[in-house]
């Protein structure tokens, strides 16, 4: 191999590196309901930190008891869950509610992807809707004014009763205009025709960086790789030296 291919080879790989994505963890303010601290079998409302709206619905962050959840009472959560408490939304017959951040958690950045990831659950002594013809639940991303980003919608009844399950929405931005520099907020919330208590908790939010051709490398994996590339490079040197002596 002639030496003069050598950089183009080291500049191939670093640019290689590019296609992988650095996700940045966005904190999300009492992402597991676990504030205040409840004891087994109680619950308390407003959550703190989140914003309550809708109809004939309750939404109290609750410590579930081992009716609910197989081993929660003095333990904590099955599943994907984080900790021994949840939000709790339950619906007293056809209506529905959500569960808003009171506040925006970031600000919409341009060419960027945000990813949400909501735990969700359905209790062991609660329907979480069958037999009826409306029921669902929703996580959503929202810009200012409640604008929806991204969002998903699901049946329900497709929860395993007595553990939580991971669901995922993204949204990624545009170079500018749209929601770019409005506040993000998240949104939790279920609709029924009927009573129906589902359970949301360890919310979680990233985001990261795209450009044109690829996603943003960090920093820190660059300069690793570039560092790879000129070790491998100054061992080609030695191995091309060693050859023509």
């Amino acid at each position: 191999m002639k030496l003069r291919a050598l950089p183009l080879l080291c500049s191939l790989a670093v640019v290689s590196l590019g296609t992988t994505a650095h996700a940045v963890v966005i904190p999300v303010p009492n992402a597991s309901f676990e504030s205040p601290v409840l004891a087994d079998g109680t619950s308390s409302a407003p959550i703190t930190g989140w914003t309550a709206t809708g109809s004939n619905f309750l939404a109290p962050a609750y410590n579930p008891v081992n009716a609910n959840y197989a081993g929660a009472t003095g333990g904590n959560l099955p599943g994907t869950a984080n900790g021994a408490q949840a939000a709790d939304i339950f619906t007293g017959g056809a209506g529905g509610g959500t569960l808003t951040t009171t506040a925006p958690v970031t600000t919409f950045l341009a060419n960027t992807t945000y990813t949400l990831t909501v735990a969700i659950g359905a209790r062991l002594d609660y329907s979480n809707g069958q037999g009826m013809s409306i029921h669902g639940a929703v996580i959503s991303l929202l810009g200012n004014g409640g604008m929806t980003a991204g969002s998903l919608t699901f049946d329900t009844t497709t929860l395993t009763k007595g553990t939580f399950a991971d669901f995922t929405t993204t949204f990624t931005t545009g170079a500018s205009g749209g929601l770019v520099g409005q506040g993000l907020w998240i949104s939790l919330g279920t609709f029924s025709e009927g009573s129906m208590a589902i359970d949301f908790d360890n919310v979680r939010l990233t985001d990261s960086n795209v450009a044109v051709g690829g996603n943003v490398p960090d920093a820190g994996s660059t300069a690793a790789l570039l560092g790879l590339s000129l070790v491998g490079l100054f061992g080609l040197r030695r191995k091309f030296a060693a050859a023509k002596n």
